[in-house]
């Protein structure tokens, strides 16, 4: 099991859907504090993930399932990654953030989704690694090699380098950065602001609302370049390549990065057109490795 299949069966284990569908639970819902809030909303994408018969590793539609065109990426044992992820980004194709523990396997990437009881207390330990670092330009940030060369730790040695990256749009990105200064509950941490990323290809993933933004998986592997680790960093960026070329094809557009061969688009494109069987199943089924629908033969 993956980071990105253990933290789907984590989240859907921490709520119960059904209990915020009855007009019986109106009392605990008017009594609710921020976790139960964010539970309704969590509830509600879980569900549309399962009518939209969407992959839980890879968050795609079935019919354009990505998780086998990765190639795996070995995390140099002293970096370890944390990506703190809004509720919004749950199951979005579009999302980078959880392409990073499918590319790069290992015990060292951490996923976290912001407003889940467990995972709160998740994210307290995490942000009492020593040598953590925060990715995010917001006011106060330290260029990240002015970073490394003030801590010695991180410095010439990059010694247990543990960045945290915030994975949302911009807006609620900022929501999250004015959590974690404010929640008194959780250990202060040092933001960091990332060289200009550059071959910035997030326009074809999803729409840029910044001139300089950039996707969560371009700001990790920008980075790690910055560090020197140059392997994982192009791993990264392979993968961005997959998702983009999956989107265009799913949107009916050419891919741009050759990640496809010419007989696999249309094999894809064909399974778009295909119509589904009518999926009146359990949410937990996506959930539960039953993600792959199966389909009626025959074309649109």
């Amino acid at each position: 099991m993956n980071e990105v299949d253990a933290l789907s069966r984590r989240i859907f284990k921490s709520f119960n859907p059904s209990e915020y569908k009855h007009s019986q639970d109106r009392r605990k819902l008017q009594q609710a504090n921020m976790f139960e809030d964010n539970g309704r909303f969590i509830a509600s994408r879980l569900f549309r993930a399962a009518k939209e018969r969407r992959c839980s590793s890879c968050w795609m539609r079935d019919c354009v399932c990505i998780c086998d065109r990765f190639r795996s990426v070995e995390v140099p044992k002293n970096t370890s990654i944390s990506i703190l992820m809004h509720p919004g980004e749950l199951f979005r194709g579009s999302n980078t953030g959880h392409l990073i523990p499918l590319v790069m396997q290992s015990e060292n990437i951490q996923t976290v989704v912001f407003g889940v009881r467990e995972e709160h207390e998740r994210l307290r330990e995490l942000l009492k690694r020593p040598n953590t670092v925060v990715l995010f330009p917001c006011a106060g940030a330290i260029p990240l090699p002015e970073a490394f060369r003030e801590h010695e730790t991180l410095g010439t040695q990059h010694l247990g380098v543990h960045f945290v990256v915030v994975d949302g749009t911009w807006r609620t990105a900022r929501k999250l950065v004015k959590f974690l200064n404010d929640d008194p509950t959780l250990p202060q941490v040092t933001f960091v602001s990332i060289p200009d990323a550059e071959n910035i290809i997030f326009d074809e993933v999803r729409k840029r609302t910044r001139e300089d933004g950039c996707s969560t998986i371009e700001a990790i592997a920008t980075a790690l370049e910055s560090i020197g680790d140059l392997n994982s960093a192009k791993g990264l960026r392979s993968g961005l390549h997959v998702l983009s070329d999956a989107l265009s094809i799913q949107r009916g557009d050419e891919p741009m990065h050759g990640t496809y061969r010419p007989e696999e688009i249309m094999a894809t494109r064909r399974r778009i057109v295909a119509p589904y069987k009518k999926y009146d199943g359990p949410v937990s089924a996506i959930l539960a490795g039953s993600s792959r629908i199966p389909r009626t033969t025959g074309s649109k």
